[in-house]
Parts: C-alpha cells; structure tokens; sequence
C-alpha cells in the first residue's frame, strides 16, 4: 500500500507541477483532491491522525506566505503540508530545502544569462517534485 501511495503522490506532484509552471499558481480543488488523497491512505492504513509536528514545515511555509504578502504561494504551503501528512516533517523538510536549493540555482543561471526579469516568479513545485523523486529513488535503492 505504501509503494501505491508514492506512486500516486508523484504522480500528483507532477500534475500540479505542470499547473504551476504554467500559471505560478495551483487550483485550490487540486489542493482539496490531493489533501483528500492522503487523508484517505491514513484512514485507510490505520496511522491516524499526522503528529503536530509533521505540520510545521507546512505551517511555517504558509506563515512566510502571509508575512512576505504572497511572493511564497499558499499552494506551496499546501503541498509542504500534504508532504508532510505523508513523510513526516524530516522528509518533507529535505524535500523543501532541496527544491529551495534548486529553485535558486534556477534563478542565479536565468539571472546571469540574463533571460530572468527582476521580479519574475519562479515555479516552486516542479523543484519539490524532483526532490521528492530522487529522496523515492534513494528509498528504493536502499531497501
């Protein structure tokens, strides 16, 4: 049930990724679907309700949302969430870090080849997905 579970959440991922290099924004019934998704696998696997802490890189990702009037999407915060209902909060932190990481290195290339306006928004997500895919590739190889 579990390889099921990742196969699905990638495949999630995915597809709001696709949204949000499209239009730097995800569908709030995208979100809904996906919070649904796993809510239901933790029902449905007896683990309960997520622990407290498992939120917080969700929360706090939401929080800077709030704080920086929206230049961090609330899609984003979402999604950290849902990680982190799924992952917990170490892994679901690594996976943010790593997408921070590449979402940067992104903005420092586009920059320095000069195809990068000052204020354009970058897709946040497509980053997180790939993270989120190697971390399932290094589980898999080290199982």
């Amino acid at each position: 049930m579990k390889s099921l579970m990742r196969i699905w959440l990638g495949i999630y991922l995915c597809w709001i990724s696709f949204q949000d290099i499209r239009e730097k924004a995800v569908s709030v019934w995208k979100l809904l679907l996906g919070a649904l998704g796993v809510i239901t696998w933790r029902v449905c696997t007896q683990r309960g309700l997520p622990y407290p802490i498992d939120l917080l890189p969700g929360v706090l990702c939401l929080l800077a949302a709030v704080i920086s009037g929206e230049q961090i999407g609330y899609g984003d915060g979402m999604v950290l969430l849902l990680t982190g209902m799924y992952c917990g909060w170490q892994r679901s932190s690594c996976i943010a870090f790593g997408a921070l990481f590449g979402a940067a290195l992104w903005g420092i290339g586009k920059g320095c080849l000069r195809k990068r306006k000052r204020n354009e928004r970058v897709a946040w997500l497509p980053f997180f997905t790939v993270n989120y895919g190697i971390l399932q590739i290094m589980d898999y190889m080290t199982q």
